[in-house]
């Protein structure tokens, strides 16, 4: 069953401001984190087990108001060999 996939670190870098003479603490002038997207919730799909929910961490510029979180989905249901019609590939 797939749970996780790492994909590695981002390196978020704080934007440059204009040069002062101020003191300026540079200690969160860049952040690293781990992204990655987590599978769960599996159940039984036609004898297949299938997650149902995934979490998927998220950074700039998808954020605003904060450098990371995440996002949940829930998966409602699969459809396994659907017809799909040639028209959609033109």
């Amino acid at each position: 069953m797939w749970v996780r996939s790492d994909y590695g670190k981002i390196h978020i870098s704080q934007e440059i401001k204009p040069f002062t003479n101020e003191v300026v603490p540079h200690g969160q002038d860049e952040l690293t984190v781990d992204f990655y997207i987590e599978t769960s919730d599996f159940r039984d799909v036609n004898g297949v087990k299938l997650p149902f929910r995934f979490e998927l961490l998220v950074t700039i510029p998808i954020l605003r108001q904060k450098t990371s979180g995440t996002i949940t989905g829930i998966i409602s249901a699969y459809r396994h060999n659907e017809p799909i019609s040639p028209a959609m590939f033109q």
